[in-house]
């Protein structure tokens, strides 16, 4: 099936004007920066700030639509019972009620998946650890998953595409690699001297090292120009003088 938009006197549906945001990436768009950002609220509340978002209506991505709220919504957390879960706060899009809402899910045991379906597209803005039989969700329970695209990310306008899950990917293997080697290196030192004294010594030896390191390039022409030296001590080769004028 062809067809055109817009045209004089012609009737759309909702799914034909959907095609207008095709070429958009699903998620949040970062206005204010606490956009849709999820809090603990005291006791079993979370609070999830106002924010606007693009939803893909499938699968398919072929077009979405936009999903805004301007006010502070509260959910109230079920309590766990007696074993752990991880709930979450979602925007959700249902084809078949017709509807897109910012929605509370009750999770399992496991971190969620995004629901995506021909019938239901979700955005994961935050999920959070429900402890067996708490009274109270806390800050650190709580995990924000608006940058990860793979639950949410940023939602980007034409063909351009910010792949912000490679950039985090990085960021956490630098994190990762410069601690352990951190770990390493103070671990192979802390029994030399105590306190500052140790560290120190030891960022002076790896300057020297640096140093030393620099100079390699340079120690066959100073062996060449040693050699020499000795020769014309040895009077083995002579060294001319040209003064000025001569």
């Amino acid at each position: 099936m062809a067809n055109a938009f817009p045209l004089n006197d012609v009737e759309y549906l909702a799914d034909d004007l959907r095609r207008w945001f095709v070429g958009r990436e699903s998620g949040i768009l970062n206005i204010s920066g606490t956009d849709f950002s999820v809090s603990a609220a005291g006791g079993m509340i979370v609070s999830v700030n106002p924010g606007q978002a693009y939803l893909h209506t499938s699968t398919e991505k072929t077009g979405g639509l936009m999903y805004w709220t301007d006010t502070l919504n509260q959910f109230q957390v079920q309590v766990a019972g007696t074993s752990d879960r991880y709930d979450y706060i979602a925007v959700r899009y249902s084809k078949e009620e017709n509807s897109c809402t910012l929605k509370y899910v009750v999770g399992t045991g496991v971190t969620p998946t995004p629901v995506r379906t021909t019938n239901i597209y979700e955005i994961i803005l935050a999920y959070f650890l429900v402890p067996a039989n708490a009274g109270e969700i806390t800050q650190a329970n709580i995990v924000d998953t608006r940058l990860n695209k793979k639950y949410c990310g940023l939602c980007v306008d034409t063909l351009t595409k910010i792949p912000t899950d490679s950039y985090a990917n990085q960021l956490a293997e630098f994190i990762q690699t410069n601690q352990s080697s951190f770990t390493t290196w103070f671990e192979s030192i802390k029994g030399t001297l105590d306190g500052d004294t140790a560290a120190k010594l030891a960022n002076q030896i790896t300057t020297l090292q640096d140093k030393v390191t620099a100079l390699e390039p340079y120690k066959a022409q100073v062996d060449t120009l040693n050699a020499w030296k000795q020769a014309v001590l040895a009077g083995e080769t002579t060294v001319m003088i040209f003064e000025e004028g001569s």
